[in-house]
């Protein structure tokens, strides 16, 4: 498969795609590298820190695939894909417990007024 990478990834996780997978790498990339660097890709994966724009999925006719490293969904335009039907799954796994902490950190903090 192609896969563009548009966010970084643990490096074991990354040689383990290359090894299997055409593997091009925008992390960090603007929109319009972005857009130049997806159009024949046939996976996205991203994390954080990139705003995938609909603009960005329309410059890649082939795309079959996206993965989000991560939980957030803020950084993809999701009527796009859900326009286009290509499948969208997140990877929510890794960042669950910090995200779990936080909220009962921010509970606490609500609780006890700090922030008044």
């Amino acid at each position: 498969m192609k896969i563009l990478v548009a966010s970084a990834l643990h490096p074991d996780a990354l040689e383990d795609l290359r090894q299997h997978h055409d593997v091009v790498c925008a992390f960090g990339a603007p929109e319009a590298e972005l857009k130049d660097k997806i159009g024949d890709r046939e996976v996205l994966v991203f994390r954080s820190g990139v705003q995938i724009t609909a603009d960005v999925m329309a410059s890649c006719p082939q795309l079959r695939l996206i993965l989000r490293a991560g939980s957030g969904t803020d950084n993809i335009d999701l009527n796009h894909v859900r326009e286009r039907g290509i499948p969208f799954l997140r990877i929510a796994g890794p960042a669950a417990i910090a995200v779990a902490e936080m909220a009962f950190c921010m509970m606490l903090a609500l609780s006890r007024q700090l922030f008044r």
